[in-house]
């Protein structure tokens, strides 16, 4: 009888070009996946393919071991053939089934110890399946060959059956754990479709052993399913390649821009910082503009509202525990000056929080509306707006209170115009403490001024040089006063 399609491969000649498939099929499995493996440690799944697959090739390598064996020994061929074959397609279903189900779904797994555990419980199915089959060829081929007879017929007796319901059993195991893992699996859909292809020949072939259709030892529709089935392996793998050329190609990209935005925001780090030194430079430059004492503390708010693009700045001292005094107040927007009344400290909670941090405080209509009501009442302003408390400090001691305020613009200060703000305030406390010892000195000398013209007028008898001495001191004091 001719041949048909699901036997034809059990014919000598189209069977050498079977195994020659297999081993075509499974080493182009297996050098994909080595050569991604190849490109990182961290290429997990391109590993576990490459194992699976040098398994799958060292499997189908046996059986052409083993029929050049029966040549050269001149050893009947279905005395070791037989059991050979079928316990290479089991270890090949192994390898592949376990490479689909594990290989990549493994990666997306949370790392933590559950992630170790599934791990480690695949590990140990792989082994446990290896050494079953490992010990099922060593009995099945020992039994087989020990009891052959040359009309022995390996499909109809117990052992091929055995085999045929095991690695039936192998392929319906992989087509379980896959669908149970179908949303982690890539491609899930295609490793599937390897072991319906397979459980569909085996269970063929379990029908034809059955109905007296296939006999003896041809397993020609087995070979038919392997064929259609092992071209999934490489396609898979291949797959597997794209997609992590294509992450890599995205993770470098990534890297890429993110090395652009790094360098863009050190060039423009530098270009503020840059910045910002002038803009100090020119705020201190406002502060010492004119020589006067008197006017530094002026001058030190008009800096202030100039460097943060203020409407209204104000320089506070406190010099007791109830009030805190307005030294100088301006309004940028109305370019006046502003007679301002003490602020009482048990009405700003916030200021207090300031003079005890020495830290930057800020005032939010949302979060401090009565407050802000209290101080632009006293600055005599009928809007609102946010509110900036920057304390001056001088060798820990704290000297003032610089106050900026937007009730006109309603914005609240940038990151780069706080920092601004903090980095002014040496400088203003520096000025402020000179404006204020000159300003002591003054009133002290003007005290002394008067006390010795007192002290001249009571003394009638006092010689005319005297006074002209009294008066050279008064002249003194007041030029070291200015």
């Amino acid at each position: 009888m001719a041949p048909d399609l699901l036997t034809l491969f059990a014919e000598p000649s189209v069977a050498l070009l079977y195994f020659m498939a297999m081993l075509l099929l499974s080493g182009a499995a297996f050098f994909m996946a080595l050569g991604q493996r190849l490109r990182g440690a961290q290429e997990r799944a391109a590993a576990t393919y490459t194992w699976a697959s040098l398994g799958v090739l060292a499997a189908w390598l046996a059986l052409m071991d083993g029929a050049l064996a029966v040549l050269i020994s001149r050893q009947p061929s279905a005395a070791i053939m037989p059991p050979l074959e079928r316990a290479v397609m089991a270890l090949a279903v192994i390898f592949s089934g376990y490479a689909f189900w594990r290989a990549e779904s493994a990666s997306v797994l949370p790392a933590d110890h559950s992630r170790k555990r599934r791990i480690t419980a695949s590990a140990l199915l792989l082994w446990a399946l290896l050494a079953i089959l490992a010990a099922a060829y060593a009995y099945t081929a020992y039994a087989w060959y020990t009891a052959f007879e040359p009309q022995a017929a390996f499909n109809q007796s117990p052992l091929g059956m055995a085999w045929m319901l095991g690695s039936a059993a192998l392929c319906a195991l992989w087509t379980l754990l896959l669908l149970l893992s179908f949303r982690r699996v890539p491609d899930a859909p295609l490793k599937l479709l390897f072991c319906l292809v397979l459980l569909a020949g085996y269970g063929y072939n379990a029908y034809g052993i059955l109905s007296q259709q296939i006999g003896g030892n041809e397993v020609g529709i087995l070979r038919l399913a392997f064929l259609i089935a092992m071209p999934l392996l490489p396609v898979a793998i291949y797959r597997m390649v794209v997609r992590r050329l294509v992450q890599l190609a995205d993770e470098r990209a990534a890297q890429a821009a993110v090395s652009t935005l790094t360098n863009i925001s050190t060039n423009l780090l530098d270009t503020t910082v840059d910045r910002e030194s002038m803009t100090l430079l020119k705020a201190i430059g406002t502060m010492i503009e004119r020589e006067s004492p008197e006017d530094l503390p002026r001058q030190i708010a008009i800096a202030a509202a100039s460097v943060v693009k203020a409407d209204i700045a104000a320089l506070l001292v406190v010099d007791d525990q109830e009030y805190a005094d307005v030294l100088a107040a301006f309004d940028v927007v109305q370019q006046r000056a502003i007679a301002a009344m003490a602020l009482k400290l048990d009405e700003q909670p916030t200021l207090q929080q300031a003079l005890s941090s020495r830290l930057q405080q800020c005032l939010s209509a949302d979060q401090n509306l009565n407050e802000m009501v209290d101080l632009y009442t006293r600055l005599d302003i009928q809007k609102i707006g946010p509110v900036y408390f920057q304390p001056l400090t001088r060798e820990g001691d704290l000297v003032g209170v610089l106050v900026v305020a937007l009730p006109y613009t309603q914005r609240n200060l940038r990151e780069s115009e706080r920092r601004l703000l903090e980095s002014i305030a040496p400088a203003a406390a520096r000025l402020l403490l000179i404006s204020r010892e000159a300003q002591r000195a003054r009133l002290e000398a003007q005290r002394n001024a008067a006390q010795a013209l007192l002290e001249s007028a009571d003394s009638a008898e006092q010689p005319l040089s005297s006074t002209a001495s009294v008066r050279a001191e008064m002249q003194a004091s007041l030029e070291l006063a200015r």
